[in-house]
């Protein structure tokens, strides 16, 4: 039986699936010799094993193979469920953390959420307090504006009262000094006035040369006229004769038996004697020996333009420089600053410009209506009116 099992030609034809010693023997004993030994093992050479040894030793081997296999296959089992716990348990763990997480988001947003309101209520209560205290202020300034302004009201009044009282008192000490200077003119004009026909006499009024042009120029105090005519002379080649200019120079030039009474007059706001006026023109224009010029601020009344028209020569027309008083008087006061007139001075101008107003006009009027009257405006820039003026002279030399 058991060479039945063993010999070569054992039913291999039969049934091939029975493998023979000679062809299982390597195969167990590679399994043997690949397994592991056991530690009360002899170590050592194997010993010589005989062909029924080494079948039981194959099926052995077989066995312990097939139990080594079961034996891993069970460890990879377990292992394998060891790794799928531990990844659910890890799921758990995480899905554990992110609840916690979310939970204390949650409480974070919520304690977020109450100290936002704390901080809220608290501003709220900051606003309050400090409005409070604002229209508090306000109400402690309100009352103290009260005060200070009833002690300004308090303290304006009696200014009032003392402005009053010097206003009066000054108006009294001007009263006198009217009276005292009116009273002196009174004396001093009827005892020149006898001695003006014995002046102008001296003065020698011949007359001019037939081409003589006279321009009379006209205007408001502070109208501009000089400024114009300065640049007339420059341009045109006129001699510019200032009435006022030659008054005033003859009122300060020394040993004048004119000077005072031209001083009274000029400082009244009044019109000089046409005889003391005209015969100083008359001496300059015979002195500049030119046949141009031009004659600034006369005639200022008709029985002045009739005397010059009659004892000197006829005018060609007047140059009219129309501006208002307000502006006029602007000009006066900021000229006075510096000018050290003795009539640029409030109470002087407005007297200059009523008399302008009185003798001055009926000149112009009578000069309008036989068409002898170039008006020029005075609103307008210092070189703009100067072109408006310039258009009226060439009409005359052109």
């Amino acid at each position: 039986m058991w060479r039945s099992l063993i010999r070569p030609s054992c039913r291999r034809a039969r049934n091939p699936s029975l493998i023979s010693t000679r062809t299982l023997a390597p195969q167990v004993c590679h399994a043997s010799t690949s397994l592991p030994a056991h530690p009360d093992a002899p170590k050592g050479p194997h010993p010589k094993i005989s062909g029924p040894a080494l079948l039981i030793v194959a099926l052995t081997g077989v066995g312990v193979a097939a139990t080594w296999k079961t034996h891993v296959e069970q460890r990879q089992r377990e292992e394998h469920q060891a790794l799928q716990a531990a990844e659910e348990a890890a799921k758990k763990a995480a899905e554990k953390v992110a609840q916690v997480a979310k939970e204390e988001q949650s409480k974070l947003a919520q304690k977020a959420k109450e100290a936002k309101a704390k901080v809220i209520q608290a501003t709220e209560k900051v606003v309050q307090s400090t409005q409070k205290a604002a229209q508090q202020a306000v109400e402690k300034t309100r009352e103290e504006v009260v005060h200070v302004k009833e002690t300004v009201v308090h303290k304006a009044q009696q200014a009032t009262e003392a402005t009053g009282k010097a206003v009066q008192k000054a108006k009294e000490q001007v009263s006198d000094a009217v009276k005292k200077v009116t009273h002196k003119a009174e004396a001093v004009v009827p005892a020149a006035a006898h001695k003006l026909p014995s002046a102008a006499a001296s003065l020698s009024l011949s007359p001019l040369p037939d081409d003589t042009t006279v321009v009379f120029v006209l205007g408001g105090p502070g109208a501009g006229k000089g400024t114009q005519c300065a640049n007339l002379v420059r341009d045109y080649g006129f001699v510019h004769l200032s009435a006022g200019d030659l008054l005033r120079a003859e009122q300060n030039r020394s040993g004048s038996e004119y000077g005072e009474l031209i001083n009274s007059y000029i400082k009244e706001g009044q019109i000089v004697p046409m005889e003391i006026t005209i015969a100083l023109l008359h001496k300059a224009m015979k002195e500049a020996h030119s046949s141009r010029f031009l004659v600034d601020g006369f005639p200022r009344k008709m029985d002045q333009a009739l005397k010059f028209e009659e004892e000197v020569c006829e005018g060609k027309f007047i140059l009219y420089f129309e501006c208002p008083e307000e502006e006029m008087l602007k000009r006066l006061l900021k000229r006075g600053e510096t000018s050290g007139r003795v009539d640029d001075n409030i109470e002087s101008i407005k007297k200059r410009f009523q008399t302008f107003k009185d003798t001055s006009f009926p000149v112009i009027e009578h000069y309008e209506a036989k068409g002898k009257v170039k008006t020029v405006s005075c609103l307008k820039s210092v070189e703009d009116v100067y072109a408006d003026t310039k258009k009226v002279i060439d009409e005359l030399v052109g």
